[in-house]
């Protein structure tokens, strides 16, 4: 699918599946808040994930939020009653939900591999807690 549009080898546009609504967007990350040094999911710097704002978020999914004017990416978690945010990576502390908002659920993430080739997962891996 990729190789048949002329913009898939471009970094700067991010393709999804047909399988995604409308009203997705993408965000290209940024730092290493989602990098699982024990090798589990990760999200590099450099990686788009592909973010749905009609998916309800619960506990287990990777959301984004707005804070102030930044975008925040991190997996939901509930500890007891409280929601919880929390990074991948054990050097970013788990933080309280409060009163962010979630933006979307992560329903794609595309890597670029070191031939530039662009890897992509769907939801399902993405979802599982």
């Amino acid at each position: 699918m990729f190789e048949q549009n002329s913009r898939a080898a471009d970094p700067a546009f991010a393709l999804a599946d047909e399988s995604v609504g409308d009203d997705v967007f993408a965000l290209r990350i940024r730092n290493d808040s989602m990098v699982d040094s024990a090798g589990g999911h990760s999200f590099p710097p450099g990686c788009t994930i592909i973010v749905d704002p009609t998916v309800k978020a619960i506990p287990g999914h990777y959301v984004v939020l707005d804070r102030g004017e930044n975008a925040i990416f991190r997996q939901l978690t509930l500890d007891g009653e409280q929601y919880m945010l929390k990074a991948l990576n054990p050097l970013y502390a788990p933080t309280p939900l409060s009163s962010a908002k979630i933006r979307g659920v992560v329903v794609q993430v595309q890597v670029l591999t070191e031939a530039g080739k662009r890897q992509q997962a769907k939801h399902e891996a993405l979802t599982a807690a």
